[in-house]
């Protein structure tokens, strides 16, 4: 949609995500007479700033594509609205919709005459009750704010006046706004979380990676009952919420959520701690802080993030897109700032963790620099099995710099523990034979060196390249492979972004190392583009612990510990573990780079 929007106003589409956008053509496109009274130019006209204004609320761009196009879309819409009412049209009443929640949360001196507008079509007993009822959903959004009653009076009215129209969706929406609005109890939760499940039955179909991807990309019609839940204190609940909606966990498998850590750094009044029923919030505008770690991990890892509520004009276009630097000064500052601040401290005895939304920062490391501890991220909400003792291996050598550096001390750490040990070289691996090892319940440990190819705008399409002629499995080739067996496995891969994720929403599941976590799999992998030697120092590090009897996540966070300092220390204390005859080790200790920042030793993340 993004595309579309942008190619409609270049001279000639580029394989970029720059474009150089010509916003005149939109005035001649509506001063041309062939153009302007031609039979199909309203419905492409509604179509187009459609697109554009949803496209710009949902993703916070085009703010100035979107101001200029203002005229042009409000004149559209008044033109539709003008017809007889049994003429107009869903899609006509929704440009009215997608140009106002636009306007309140980018260009809010926009809204107020369009709010008034809708809120007059809202009583205009000539209209269908179906166009009426989409203009109250609008107002039950923030855009009531604009109008002389709250939004959840305009939530309430589409409950009564308008239900029978309404989608499912548009009740589980009405429902969870007027509980989080009200402060309902745990009676209308209910009623809310039952609505949920009838929208998720409706719309799924099975635990696939495209479900899993829709429950993400609807998510926000109804986060209003999970802010519910974390002002409630109502841990339960909004666990519950997160395994309806994600159609995750049953009843053999149901966590403790007195386990759970929820976080939401970036609250409207603050932020906020929750575990079981103890909370912890910091009064503050969290403004600056969710703009300081937005521009900080732009800039550490070469990307264009547009923040809302923020000025994104004058933002850096990236050189080298997606290319992780080694250093960003002020990094740790504003991560602390965002997800430990000073003044919250951690409630309760939590054993895992889910932050609301979720981004791809380093917030464990983040955690563990400054509380000194940190938890896994829950990625799947079945309760994990405990860990396998590990007395088999499968080493998966892709065709990496330094993957025989790596893998032959993964190797000599197992063997030395007694493991029995497969190793698959590049030159003969293959994806089917990976696919069919990968289901091979045999393996306590699957360890992967090899490369991760990230498409950003396709986070769903990433690669796990396997061999040397640049084969590689995706991410649904593995959806859902994981076998079944006693205890847990665990599953390293040592591999540039394959502990990103994609998506919005709530629950980190569209990438390899979230989207492959279950009841017998935990997971380990980087959140961005890393560099040979760090890598390999951070593999061989693993595999001492792990294979010294440590717990998968106990060895996860020693790990990060461990690389904190200087390439040629981390050489000389690998080389009290395994001896010096390796050449990762001889590299390490003839190496001047410093591992110490979090750029560095932070890249890694825990999945459960």
């Amino acid at each position: 949609m993004g595309d579309w929007a942008m190619w409609a106003l270049v001279e000639e589409p580029k394989e970029h995500f720059v474009q150089d956008i010509e916003l005149r053509r939109l005035y001649d496109f509506r001063k041309c007479p062939e153009i302007f009274y031609s039979p199909g130019y309203e419905a492409a006209s509604v179509i187009y700033f459609n697109g554009l204004y949803d496209y710009a609320r949902k993703r916070v761009a085009f703010k100035e594509v979107c101001e200029i196009s203002w005229p042009y879309a409000q004149e559209i819409f008044f033109t539709v609205m003008s017809q007889p009412p049994q003429n107009i049209h869903p899609v006509e009443v929704f440009l009215g919709c997608a140009m106002l929640t636009w306007a309140v949360r980018d260009c809010q001196e926009k809204a107020p005459s369009l709010a008034k507008l809708i809120e007059e079509q809202v009583s205009n007993q000539a209209l269908p009750a179906e166009l009426r009822g989409l203009f109250c959903l609008t107002l039950a959004t923030r855009a009531g704010q604009f109008t002389g009653h709250s939004s959840a009076y305009w939530a309430r009215r589409a409950l009564t006046e308008f239900y029978d129209s309404l989608s499912n969706l548009d009740r589980a929406q009405m429902m969870v706004s007027v509980l989080n609005m009200e402060r309902q109890g745990r009676t209308d939760a209910e009623a809310a979380l039952a609505q949920m499940a009838i929208v998720r039955a409706e719309s799924n179909h099975g635990r696939t990676l495209a479900a899993t991807r829709e429950a993400a990309q609807t998510v926000e019609y109804v986060t209003p009952y999970f802010v519910w839940a974390i002002n409630m204190s109502a841990s339960d609940l909004l666990l519950r919420g997160l395994q309806t909606w994600y159609c995750q966990g049953d009843d053999a498998t149901h966590p403790d959520p007195n386990s759970f850590l929820f976080s939401m750094p970036f609250g409207e009044t603050g932020s906020v701690l929750l575990c079981g029923n103890e909370k912890r919030e910091l009064v503050r505008n969290t403004q600056y802080p969710l703009e300081g770690v937005s521009r900080k991990m732009m800039e550490l890892l070469s990307t264009y993030t547009t923040v809302a509520g923020a000025d994104n004009g004058s933002l850096p276009i990236p050189e080298r897109y997606g290319f992780a630097l080694e250093y960003v000064k002020g990094l740790s500052d504003v991560l602390h700032d965002a997800y430990c601040p000073d003044g919250l401290d951690v409630p309760g005895q939590p054993k895992c963790q889910l932050i609301l939304p979720m981004e791809g920062h380093p917030i464990q490391g983040t955690q563990l620099a400054a509380w000194g501890r940190t938890w896994p991220i829950r990625s799947s909400l079945a309760e994990p099995r405990p860990d396998r003792v590990v007395k088999s291996v499968l080493i998966w050598c892709g065709d990496v710099y330094s993957g025989q550096m790596e893998l032959e001390m993964v190797e000599a750490a197992f063997k030395t523990a007694g493991a029995q040990i497969q190793f698959v070289n590049p030159e003969t691996s293959t994806p089917e034979e990976f696919l069919r090892e990968y289901e091979n319940s045999g393996y306590d440990v699957l360890w992967v060196a090899s490369h991760g190819d990230l498409d950003h705008w396709s986070p769903h399409q990433i690669k796990l390249h396997l061999a040397r002629d640049r084969s590689a499995v995706m991410l649904d080739d593995l959806w859902n492979c994981l076998p079944d067996g006693e205890g847990r496995r665990l599953l390293v891969l040592n591999v540039c972004d394959g502990a990103r994720f994609g998506e919005p929403g709530l629950l980190p599941r569209i990438g390899l190392a979230a989207g492959l976590t279950g009841p017998t799999q935990a997971t380990i992998s980087h959140l961005w583009p890393v560099r040979s030697l760090p890598s390999a120092a951070f593999g061989a590090y693993l595999a001492h612990f792990v294979a010294s009897g440590m717990s998968f996540f106990d060895a996860y966070c020693t790990t990060l510990l461990s690389l904190q300092k200087s390439a040629a220390d981390v050489g000389v204390e690998l080389d009290s573990f395994y001896g010096g005859e390796f050449q990762l080790v001889q590299s390490l200790k003839s190496s001047s780079a410093n591992f110490s920042n979090i750029e560095t030793w932070g890249s890694a993340a825990f999945f459960e």
